[in-house]
């Protein structure tokens, strides 16, 4: 489920391009489409615990998963501005309910096999993006684009009688609602670094593969190799983040990763060619894959009886940067450029090293 969520959500963003050049959206509605999908998400997400409650996890994952196939679908016909936010708007909600039920799914087999499984499910959903932008680069460049629509729409459909037969439908994995509890400061400053990341990684994946075909034209290899480079950089860097992490301290560790991601953004900033573009998606990738996974185990621990409150408060505030970060990087690359919108990543990674500063070692 994790790899086949990774491949979609990289077919979304290699057809952005696409999609923006079919509708004929400028970036300031580029960016008001990201930001319509985020919505949906974030509507969607707060009732996705009470719908697998009452329906079951793999009823709502499967569900959820073939609205997201029509949607597609229906992206490939349709030719009006208004109906394609609406879609988009549906494919959002269908994508929050996918986000939550597969981690609750992930965590009820980490319960049972009682060892740390979750950072390797990501790090396959890491790897499905890969898979997935070398294989819609491909379809891209030597076939048509309705060729391409056809592989996303089938693709979660193939995989649903699988996971019809093998997924449990167990309606009591989640936990009792929780109480809310007033964030304490250290809990606050956390949730304003995991902000300030999910802004620049939103603007490192979202606006990929657009970063790509309006600096350097359309390739004739594909526009959609800086996302495999940088989701392979994700992928590499969450398989090794947690041994290195035993070795210096996790202050020290979320600097030097910011380091990384702001050496990464200076590289696309400053690209006179497609390559250095790798070089910069390459090595941002390797840095912020590891900010937010630490970022939630610092939450986990702040309180030992209840990580889960820590958790589910900094994850609140940090997934308003989703919402933040389209309007920031149309508005910028539309004043700008794609490539001067970057500068915000800056911005936001300098914040996170205020905030940072501010955290006492614990």
């Amino acid at each position: 489920v994790f790899f086949v969520d990774g491949l979609l959500y990289a077919s979304w963003l290699a057809i952005l391009p696409t999609i923006q050049v079919m509708f004929g959206l400028t970036n300031l509605l580029f960016a008001f489409l990201l930001f319509t999908i985020s919505v949906g998400s974030a509507l969607l997400i707060p009732c996705t615990g009470y719908l697998t409650l009452k329906f079951g996890s793999r009823n709502l994952l499967i569900t959820a998963f073939t609205i997201l196939s029509i949607c597609y679908f229906s992206l490939s016909i349709i030719s009006s501005t208004f109906l394609l936010f609406e879609i988009v708007f549906l494919m959002g909600c269908a994508v929050g309910i996918i986000d939550i039920t597969m981690n609750v799914l992930a965590f009820k087999i980490e319960k049972q096999n009682q060892t740390p499984l979750m950072s390797g499910f990501h790090a396959v959903f890491s790897l499905g993006v890969v898979a997935g932008a070398l294989i819609l680069g491909y379809l891209l460049v030597n076939s048509s684009i309705h060729f391409s629509f056809a592989f996303i729409v089938l693709l979660p459909l193939l995989f649903i009688p699988w996971w019809t037969k093998k997924i449990s439908n167990d309606k009591q994995i989640l936990l009792k609602r929780r109480i809310w509890i007033k964030p304490s400061k250290r809990i606050l400053l956390l949730g304003l670094i995991a902000l300030c990341i999910v802004v620049v990684n939103s603007t490192l994946t979202d606006w990929n593969t657009n970063y790509m075909f309006h600096v350097f034209g359309e390739l004739k290899w594909g526009n959609t190799l800086g996302l495999a480079f940088y989701s392979f950089a994700v992928f590499l860097a969450r398989i090794f983040g947690d041994k290195l992490r035993t070795i210096i301290t996790d202050k020290i560790f979320i600097f030097l990763a910011i380091g990384l991601v702001a050496m990464g953004v200076v590289f696309l900033i400053l690209a006179s060619n497609p390559f250095l573009a790798m070089i910069g998606f390459i090595i941002s990738g390797l840095g912020i894959s590891v900010i937010l996974p630490t970022i939630y185990s610092l939450a986990g621990t702040h309180w030992s009886r209840m990580p889960s409150i820590g958790i589910s408060m900094v994850a609140t505030i940090g997934y308003s940067g989703y919402l933040l970060a389209p309007m920031l990087m149309g508005l910028s690359s539309e004043l700008i450029s794609i490539q001067g919108a970057y500068y915000i990543s800056l911005l936001f990674l300098s914040l996170i090293v205020c905030f940072l500063s501010s955290l006492k070692q614990k």
